[in-house]
Parts: structure tokens; sequence; C-alpha cells
């Protein structure tokens, strides 16, 4: 309910932002003329245009410590276990996880997290993942990251998070 509160807060100020701009242009053009409304309208639009800077998934290596003596036996089935490590009303956090089957048994190969749903002013990262095996079949994972919470594009509030849990294959 706070993510939706403050993505709700985010757009709110946005459009309160533009409003303010579009004032301030008709007072610069009534006192100062058009050159003046030109060059202020093109100096906010560059403040306002942000670079393209999506970041790109962030995959992480997983290092399998068990031990392969045939590579013979490697199938070539790959499998992705996809698990919600966060639900909240408006947005999940996912993490997918990869393996690959040897000889009746899963090899981790990598894992990202990704965030989805209503994310307007807050910024997912992962940070570490650690993925143990429990048995052949059951894995603890735990996942390390940090939420930061912007406002109007200005970090206001940076929060640590770590999610812990079991996957059965």
């Amino acid at each position: 309910m706070l993510e939706l509160i403050w993505g709700i807060l985010n757009i709110s100020l946005l459009i309160y932002f533009f409003v303010i701009c579009f004032k301030v242009i008709k007072l610069i053009r009534k006192n100062l003329g058009l050159l003046a409304t030109l060059i202020f309208a093109f100096g906010n639009l560059s403040f306002v245009s942000k670079p393209n800077n999506e970041k790109e998934v962030k995959q992480f290596k997983i290092i399998d410590q068990t031990k392969i003596t045939d590579e013979e036996k490697i199938s070539d089935h790959i499998f992705n276990e996809e698990i919600i490590i966060e639900d909240k009303l408006i947005t999940k956090i996912h993490a997918s996880i990869t393996f690959k089957e040897y000889n009746q048994e899963f090899r981790l190969l990598n894992a990202y997290t990704y965030r989805n749903g209503f994310v307007s002013g807050i910024d997912w990262e992962a940070k570490e993942i650690d993925i143990d095996k429990i048995n052949s079949n059951t894995y603890k994972y735990t996942i390390s990251g940090k939420k930061d919470w912007n406002l109007l594009g200005i970090r206001i509030f940076t929060e640590l998070k770590d999610y812990k849990g079991f996957l059965k294959l």
C-alpha cells in the first residue's frame, strides 16, 4: 500500500511541476519575450529528459559444487524456475533460477531478479544471490538487494532487503 501511495505522490508532483512550468513560461513570454521563453523551455526539457540508462538484467553466475565425472551424461534439458520473493498489493519481485539436468540431478547455472507491476518511484536492484543445495531436489536461497525510493528522480531513501526461502524442484 505504501508503494501505491509513493507512486501516486510521484505522479502528482510531476503533474504539478508541469503546471508550474507552463505558468512560468507564460510569465517569461509576457515579461521577457519569445526568445527567452524558447531558451527557458529548451533548458527545462534538457533537465527533464532522462538519459536512457535502463539497467540490464544482472545475472548471477552460480558456482555449483557438484563434481561432474562424465561430461557425456549431461543432457540438453535446461529448466527455469520462477519464484515470487515479494508479493505486494501492486508489485511483485521475482527470482528466475536456471538449472541444467545431469544424470537425473540438477546443476545450478545462473539466477536473476526482476520487479514488475506499478513501479513508479521505486527501483529494485539485487546485489547478491546465494543458493545452497539441501538435497537432490531442494535448495535454500538467500537474495539480498536494495530498493531506492525516489521522488521526482531524486533518491530519498535506500532500503536494504533480504529474502530467504526454499525452492523445491
